[in-house]
C-alpha cells in the first residue's frame, strides 16, 4: 500500500482518489477552493443559483461504474410493485450509501394514472436553506419498448396532491389567476377569502382545463377595447374527477372552461338550478355536469349599489370535437353591476362548438316564457339545427376543417 497525494479536487482527481483508494492505498486528496468538485459547482448570487460548469451527463455508464469501484452505485433498479419502503432504502443506498439513511422519503399511491412514487428530498439532500439538492434524478424504461410508461414530475408551483379526498383553497386578497387542470378531491376553491373589494377595473381570472397555465402576463390585458392575447383556451376536463366548485367573490371576473381537445360525445348540461351545497360550503349558481367526469361549479356575490361580485368578464366554455349535446337553461347575471364609469356591465356567457355536430336543446326558461321569447327560441333552434349541415358544407363530408384554426396559449 502506498500513500498518494492527489492535487485538485476536480471530477478527474477525485475520480483517480477513489480508483486509488478501493484499490488500498491511502489518498490525500488537496484542493484550494472550499467545495470539492471542480467546475460542477454552482454559485448562488441574490437569489439566482447559476451552474459553473456542465449539467448534462452524457457518459452516465462511465460514472455508475466508477461509484461501483467505490462500493455504491449511481443507479438503481425500481419496478412498479415494489412498495415505498424497498423504493426508499434503494434510493438512500444510491444516494447516500446506506439504507439506513433518513434523507429520503417515498410515498406509494394507486390512481387514474397508474402507480405513483412521491420522492421527498429532505436533509443533507434538502434544496432550501443552502442545502444542494439532489444532483440529478433520472428514469429510463427497460424491458419491452412501450410496454411501460415512466413520467418524472417535479413540482415546480401550484399544488398537487395525491390521497386527499377533500381540498379547500382560500385565495387572499389582490387580483388572481387561478388555473385548474385537474382534480381528484373534492375541491372548494374561494378567490377572495378576505372581505376586501377587488375593484372593477381589475378582472381575476380562472382556467379550467388540462393545459390552463396562464399567468397575468401570458393572459394580456383584459379590459375592453385592449383584449390582446389569445381567444382559445386548448385541452379537455376529463381530468376533472373530483367535483369543483369555486367561489370568486367580490369584484369583476372571468371563467374560461375548455374540453376543445375532447373527441368523444358528451351529453352536458349548464343550468342556474341550485344544487345541494359542496362538502366546502360554496352554493354554485351556476352548475355544468356531463362535459368532465365529475360537476363543475361557480358563482360570485351578490350585487349591490355597485359593489359585489359578478362575471363580466365574461363566461366561455369549449365544447369537444364530437358530437356534443349541450342543454343550457340558465346563464350567470348581474342585472345591477356597474363599472367604474357609471356603466351598466353586461355578463356575456359564450358556448363555442368544435367540428362536431353538436345540438342545443333547450334555452327555453331563458326567454322567460313570453311571445317574443318562443319566438327567439324557434329561430335560435332553427339555426342550431342547421349549423352542422353549414360546418359540413364548408369543411367536407367528414365534419372537420383541412386545416382547424388553434391558437394555443403561447
Amino acid at each position: 500500500m502506498a500513500d498518494v497525494v492527489v492535487v485538485g479536487g476536480g471530477v478527474g482527481g477525485l475520480a483517480a482518489a477513489l480508483r486509488l483508494r478501493a484499490a488500498g492505498h491511502a489518498v490525500r486528496v488537496l484542493e484550494r477552493r472550499p467545495a470539492l468538485g471542480g467546475k460542477l459547482d454552482v454559485r448562488v448570487r441574490h437569489g439566482f443559483t447559476f451552474d459553473t460548469g456542465p449539467s448534462l451527463l452524457t457518459l452516465p455508464g462511465l460514472m455508475d461504474e466508477l461509484f461501483r469501484v467505490a462500493g455504491t452505485r449511481l443507479t438503481a433498479n425500481l419496478n412498479a410493485s415494489m412498495t415505498a419502503n424497498q423504493v426508499e432504502d434503494i434510493l438512500q443506498t444510491a444516494f447516500l450509501n446506506s439504507a439506513f439513511a433518513l434523507d429520503i422519503v417515498v410515498e406509494r399511491f394507486v390512481g387514474t394514472d397508474g402507480v405513483v412514487f412521491v420522492v421527498y428530498f429532505q436533509g443533507v439532500l434538502r434544496d432550501t436553506r443552502g442545502g444542494p439538492g439532489a444532483p440529478f434524478f433520472n428514469v429510463q424504461i427497460d424491458g419491452t419498448p412501450g410496454a411501460t410508461t415512466v413520467k418524472v414530475d417535479s413540482l415546480m408551483d401550484g399544488i398537487q396532491y395525491f390521497g386527499l379526498e377533500q381540498l379547500d383553497i382560500n385565495m387572499g386578497a389582490g387580483v388572481d389567476v387561478v388555473n385548474v387542470q385537474g382534480t381528484t378531491a373534492v375541491t372548494s376553491i374561494r378567490t377572495d377569502a378576505t372581505t376586501n373589494s377587488v375593484p372593477m377595473d381589475r378582472i381575476e381570472t380562472i382556467y379550467v382545463s388540462s393545459d390552463a397555465d396562464l399567468d397575468r402576463n401570458l393572459q394580456g390585458n383584459l379590459l375592453a377595447g385592449g383584449q390582446n392575447n389569445f381567444d382559445l383556451l386548448s385541452g379537455n376536463l376529463e381530468n376533472i374527477l373530483g367535483r369543483l366548485d369555486i367561489d370568486a367573490g367580490q369584484g369583476r371576473n372571468r371563467i374560461w372552461i375548455s374540453d376543445e381537445s375532447d373527441t368523444t360525445g358528451d351529453t352536458a348540461t349548464i343550468t342556474d338550478q341550485p344544487v345541494a351545497p359542496s362538502v366546502g360550503g360554496i352554493v354554485s349558481e351556476i352548475n355544468i355536469t356531463g362535459l368532465s367526469p365529475a360537476p363543475i361549479g361557480f358563482r360570485a356575490n351578490g350585487q349591490s349599489n355597485g359593489t359585489g361580485g359578478n362575471f363580466a368578464g365574461g363566461v366561455t366554455i369549449w365544447t369537444g370535437r364530437d358530437g356534443d349535446t349541450i342543454t343550457i337553461d340558465g346563464t350567470h347575471n348581474r342585472p345591477t353591476a356597474i363599472n367604474p364609469a357609471g356603466t351598466p356591465m353586461r355578463t356575456v356567457t359564450t358556448v363555442n362548438r368544435l367540428s362536431g355536430d353538436d345540438r342545443v336543446t333547450e334555452i327555453a326558461r331563458m326567454m322567460g316564457g313570453s311571445a317574443a321569447g318562443e319566438k327567439a327560441l324557434d329561430s335560435a333552434r332553427e339555426l342550431l339545427d342547421r349549423t352542422p349541415q353549414l360546418h359540413r358544407a364548408r369543411t367536407g363530408a367528414k365534419g372537420e376543417s383541412e386545416s382547424p384554426r388553434r391558437k394555443r396559449k403561447s
